[in-house]
């Protein structure tokens, strides 16, 4: 019997859920600390899920003119961002790069707690 949905393919959905759950976070959380008045969890989701999804086509569309379609998939993400949130293009960048900068310090902060982590709790 065939079953369209295998346990390979809930799975892969499953971990493609999360990350982007959990890579949306550091955008919200960048959003109230600018006090951004429009902000919430689903606006991050939406905008890292669509910024994500166009900067990436914009990118492969781009491909032949190398060096620039780095250039114009950031500006994508950025225009993604700015039309999502409504602000201006300055506040979208300080947003894009405060968010960057929240993530790193989120990932130091799992990666030290792993690493001070005894062996044997893991």
């Amino acid at each position: 019997m065939f079953w369209p949905l295998t346990l390979h393919t809930m799975t892969v959905l499953a971990i493609t859920c999360s990350a982007l759950a959990i890579s949306s976070i550091p955008l919200w959380i960048t959003s109230k600390i600018l006090n951004i008045e429009n902000s919430s969890i689903g606006r991050a989701l939406i905008a890292t899920l669509s910024g994500g999804l166009l900067a990436t086509t914009i990118f492969l569309v781009s491909l032949p003119l190398a060096p620039f379609n780095l250039i114009f998939s950031f500006i994508s993400y950025l225009w993604t961002i700015r039309i999502i949130y409504n602000v201006s293009w300055g506040k979208t960048f300080v947003l894009l790069i405060v968010s960057v900068l929240i993530a790193a310090l989120i990932t130091h902060v799992i990666l030290l707690f792993l690493a001070i982590t005894p062996h044997f709790m893991m």
